[in-house]
């Protein structure tokens, strides 16, 4: 009877590391899917708060030019009807790297009021602290407009 069981244990040498590599590979597998959602989430959130950053920038930029047009600070800026656009940079933010261009044009409607619109461009990267203008570019820069009309 010894001598069976040796037999058996002769016979079986290969199973338990053909069953140790197959549990590897499953962990392996399911560890890299893992990884591989998490990189996509990250990406995804990083993506919102990108995206958040230059809504937030066009926001403040289109608040900053209707405040300044409501206190008068720019009259002998501001456009008539058939002058050229008024483009103004701003930096916006806390860490100072967000920026808005500010685009204020006014024109005639189909009635013959005058029209004024403010067309606010946010970015959530890109103001150039020595020319002090939003014009540095980015692989991660992301724009969003809010164009207000009265």
């Amino acid at each position: 009877m010894i001598k069976f069981s040796l037999k058996n244990i002769k016979n079986n040498r290969g199973y338990t590391l053909l069953f140790s590599v197959l549990v590897s590979s499953l962990v392996l597998a399911i560890g890299i899917s893992i990884l591989n959602i998490s990189k996509k989430e990250f990406l995804l959130a990083t993506s919102a708060r990108d995206s958040a950053a230059a809504f937030y920038a066009a926001d403040g930029g289109l608040e900053y030019m209707l405040y300044q047009i409501d206190l008068g600070f720019y009259p002998e800026n501001y456009p008539d009807p058939g002058d050229p656009e008024i483009f103004i940079q701003r930096r916006l933010g806390s860490p100072g790297t967000s920026c808005a261009r500010i685009t204020i044009k006014r024109d005639y409607d189909a009635d013959g009021f005058v029209v004024t619109t403010i067309d606010s461009r946010g970015y959530n990267t890109g103001w150039d602290v020595n020319n002090e203008t939003c014009s540095l570019t980015s692989a991660k820069r992301v724009e969003r407009a809010i164009v207000f009309k009265f």
